[in-house]
């Protein structure tokens, strides 16, 4: 039986006139009925053929045509929600329509920028990213919500007509100087002013004519990244964490992303079904990738441990928090040193590794421990889901020495297997 039902109906079967053409939409207990924009008189509807055919009427095919658009893009556009959750909202699944359906009305679209911030933010709230495939997250939202705040310090009634070619440099990035941010958080908040400006302009909105944003800069700065190698992911894992569940529970997980390379979103997901053999197969939460990786002896002992049937999840805050812990109870304690670029310059700190371990370091040990051991990038990248070899290449933690004491043991290994063409006598 189909989890959603779809059917079409007319708003007034009993009238002597036009009358709109409504879809019936039934789902998980709800119900939610919306006007196509379509009308045909009573007369010529019949229930099972939409618009019949009729010489009378010859739009009848263009009406059934775009009637049935309608039914695929729904039934699309709610299985795109369903991917994210389980349980698919009535006012997720209303908004998702009416902007298909076109239903924005563009008068009602706030014609000065701080206005449009809230409307933009309200609109795209309980909807999806197409860039991700996933829910708009709050996150996006704060950061829409701290440009606004930072262009009000700069003027409470700035509007679009200020952002022009001097306001990045004189103010905006001026500002941000002064609050001492980094250059990446520079970069973030300024990649968020340039995608509400963007989406103001667009022809849904058209209420923003000025494009002088487009060539405010983007900064980028590296942060201090780390992986583990695997004496310290062995350490973690044969840490005695017995009277500490909590602990234990989180230690579990990340050895299990160590060995598979599974994203935060995706570990909590794995379960019996998603294992078959020496394998676990699993479509990924962020990218919709369908990938499989090996399950190694120590992953093999965790799932055995919880009878395939793994710890719930927690917060990714929590498990950073419990996860340092369990890296400082195994003594990863050597000192990294981390920086933080600022306009001023470069801001270095010593700090103990384990406090840098996060719920990504497991994903990056699994990534950097597999390309030290010489496995190509292709096989890599088909167990990660990255998108290209340059996206696996930037997540690896693998320094100058590294790559040539990787050249030169491949260089000797080339001339041990190479023979001489000519044997001497």
């Amino acid at each position: 039986m189909a989890d959603i039902n779809i059917k079409f109906n007319l708003k007034q079967p009993k009238a002597n006139k036009p009358t709109p053409i409504r879809v019936s939409i039934s789902w998980q207990g709800n119900r939610l009925i919306i006007n196509t924009g379509e009308t045909v008189h009573p007369k010529y509807w019949n229930m099972s053929q939409q618009v019949r055919t009729s010489k009378d009427f010859p739009q009848y095919s263009q009406i059934n045509k775009r009637l049935n658009e309608i039914k695929a893009e729904v039934s699309k556009l709610y299985h795109k929600l369903k991917e994210v959750g389980e349980d698919v909202g009535k006012p997720e699944l209303k908004e998702a329509i009416a902007i298909y359906l076109d239903r924005a009305d563009k008068n009602d679209v706030p014609r000065d920028f701080l206005s449009f911030v809230d409307y933009y933010i309200k609109k795209k709230q309980g909807t999806i990213n197409p860039q991700t495939n996933r829910l708009y997250s709050e996150r996006t939202f704060s950061k829409y919500r701290r440009v606004k705040k930072l262009c009000i310090e700069i003027n409470p009634y700035i509007n679009f007509k200020n952002f022009d070619q001097s306001f990045y440099h004189k103010h905006y990035e001026k500002l941000m100087i002064k609050k001492n941010m980094s250059l990446a958080t520079i970069g973030k908040y300024t990649e968020s002013l340039k995608t509400i400006l963007l989406a103001a302009m667009d022809s849904e909105h058209n209420v923003n004519r000025f494009t002088h944003f487009r060539k405010y800069p983007v900064l980028t700065s590296e942060s201090t990244k780390i992986y583990l190698d695997d004496n310290e992911i062995d350490a973690i894992y044969k840490l005695d964490l017995s009277h500490k569940p909590s602990l234990e529970k989180v230690r579990d997980m990340f050895v299990i992303g160590c060995q598979t390379g599974f994203r935060f979103s995706d570990l909590y997901s794995i379960g019996s079904h998603n294992i078959e053999g020496d394998f676990i197969t699993l479509k990924t939460y962020k990218t919709g990738a369908v990938v499989i990786v090996g399950i190694l002896e120590e992953t093999r002992s965790i799932l055995e441990k919880y009878n395939y049937n793994l710890p719930k999840n927690i917060s990714n805050q929590k498990f950073n928090e419990f996860i340092k812990e369990v890296g400082r109870l195994a003594g990863i304690n050597n000192m990294v040193r981390t920086s933080i670029t600022r306009a001023n310059g470069e801001e270095v700190e010593l700090k103990s590794k384990y406090k840098l371990i996060s719920t990504h370091t497991a994903r990056r040990s699994f990534c950097t421990n597999l390309y030290n051991k010489g496995i190509d990038t292709i096989s890599i990248i088909a167990q990660t889901g990255h998108a290209s070899e340059a996206m696996l290449l930037k997540y690896l933690k693998v320094d100058k020495k590294e790559h040539a004491r990787r050249t030169l043991t491949k260089i000797k290994e080339l001339r041990q297997s190479t023979k001489p063409m000519y044997a001497n006598g």
